[in-house]
């Protein structure tokens, strides 16, 4: 899989992954999943919250300052571990983070995170 198909694919499944945990709960009892919607690809700069701080705080958490000066502290670890994240597990690479041109974090390896799905994840402590 191209690396672009694959990060928008981990996007997506970051976006919806309380649908995703159901629909494996329903599928595990023989039960139809719900459909979920796709990616949307008409989101437009006026749509995108942007970062502007990132702290590391520990191993998979992140401290977290939007450009509105929303704060917030995330855990990715529920998104690590398998494929291209797998190797973020260890801390200094999970470390390795910046914050890309459209205001997402990024890693070294090419996994990234945009900025409205960080905006959205449930968080450990918002402040």
């Amino acid at each position: 899989m191209p690396q672009r198909a694959q990060r928008l694919v981990l996007k997506w499944a970051v976006l919806h992954w309380k649908e995703l945990e159901i629909n494996w709960e329903k599928a595990s009892s023989m039960q139809l999943p719900d459909p979920i919607r796709p990616l949307d690809q008409n989101m437009t700069a006026i749509d995108m919250n942007r970062l502007s701080s990132v702290k590391v705080l520990d191993p998979y958490l992140l401290h977290l300052i939007f450009s509105d000066a929303h704060k917030k502290t995330v855990d990715l670890r529920p998104f690590l571990g398998r494929g291209i994240t797998s190797d973020l597990l260890e801390y200094e690479n999970f470390k390795r983070v910046n914050i890309e041109p459209g205001g997402g974090l990024e890693w070294y390896n090419g996994f990234d995170l945009c900025p409205n799905t960080l905006r959205d994840l449930s968080s450990k402590n918002n402040k």
